[in-house]
């Protein structure tokens, strides 16, 4: 796993003596949001039950990619 936050210079914000600071993270497989967006469907029961939606929603996984890239920050957007 490799963590875009990793390949740059970062900190955090100090705490006090007294303080501690904690982390919290979670995790969810992507089959439980492809099964919210296939209409709480399986990909089976989807291409089963629609054929015409279930060709419309693996099209879209072609470009799914380029939409999470667009999400991180450019370095010209950080200086």
């Amino acid at each position: 796993l490799l963590l875009p936050l990793a390949t740059i210079a970062h900190s955090n914000v100090p705490v006090w003596s007294d303080e501690e600071r904690i982390s919290f993270t979670q995790f969810t497989t992507g089959s439980l949001f492809r099964f919210v967006d296939n209409g709480f469907r399986t990909q089976n029961e989807l291409q089963a039950q629609d054929p015409e939606e279930y060709q419309r929603i693996m099209g879209l996984k072609e470009s799914r990619w380029e939409k999470g890239l667009a999400l991180f920050s450019t370095v010209e957007e950080l200086m």
